[in-house]
């Protein structure tokens, strides 16, 4: 899509939102009007949000990491998602990842004398799940280039593009803690995505687990029954087929 043809949508948009003002049976219809306001604004400020999820041990943060050009996110054995995390993509690096509370308070991890950002970062999502704090917060937050849209021919385009990190349906199964809430969380950034990139494990693609994830996802995006351009399924692992795998 060219800019011009965003800033012809812009004015459509515009034109809609008037009409729908100034028409007697149609400006009470709030939701519409809603929807109209949100896309001109998204328009204006050319946001695209893409939300990442997998269920557990399917490669998901090795994919991010892949999209970004850096080991931001935890990739280890274990359950490692601990909040949302939002990457926005910006043309310089802050290194500093924004830990967001529900309650406001906002911490600051940077990197120290001694350990990386994304050493500091990581152990922070380690001791989140340890002392059970998921329910406390909101998302972590951080601005870096994002290495697939400083390549892609969109670049220019595409000037405020997030990334982000939700927690797979199979969270909720490690350690002694429920993190309903985070699942809520999770759910709600599936909602107000731009479009969904849902990864696969080649071993298991076909697991109950998966199963829930696009259950969940359809059962919150009415949406997608109509546009099911907006979901990219990705099968992670693909090397571990064999010549006996037939399909």
């Amino acid at each position: 899509m060219s800019k011009q043809r965003v800033s012809e949508l812009y004015d459509l948009s515009n034109e809609i939102i008037t009409y729908l003002q100034e028409d007697e049976f149609l400006k009470n219809d709030t939701k519409s009007l809603d929807i109209m306001y949100n896309t001109m604004k998204n328009l204006k400020e050319r946001r695209f949000v893409i939300s990442i999820i997998a269920a557990m041990k399917a490669g998901k943060s090795t994919t991010f990491n892949a999209l970004l050009g850096r080991d931001i996110l935890p990739n280890e054995n274990a359950a490692c998602t601990a909040a949302v995390t939002e990457i926005k993509h910006s043309k310089e690096s802050i290194d500093v990842v924004k830990k967001i509370y529900k309650d406001g308070r906002i911490e600051e991890i940077t990197a120290t004398r001694t350990h990386t950002l994304e050493e500091n970062f990581h152990q922070d999502v380690r001791n989140v799940r340890r002392n059970n704090e998921i329910d406390k917060i909101e998302k972590y937050y951080l601005e870096t280039p994002i290495l697939a849209i400083e390549t892609s021919e969109y670049g220019d385009l595409v000037q405020n593009f997030i990334l982000v990190d939700t927690p797979g349906p199979n969270e909720a199964k490690v350690n002694d803690f429920d993190v309903a809430e985070l699942q809520k969380i999770a759910l709600e950034r599936l909602r107000h995505s731009d479009a969904l990139i849902v990864v696969f494990d080649y071993q298991n693609y076909k697991s109950d687990t998966n199963a829930t994830i696009l259950k969940s996802i359809f059962e919150n995006r009415n949406d997608l029954e109509n546009d099911k351009d907006k979901v990219y399924f990705l099968v992670n692992k693909i090397d571990t087929m064999t010549s006996k795998d037939g399909t």
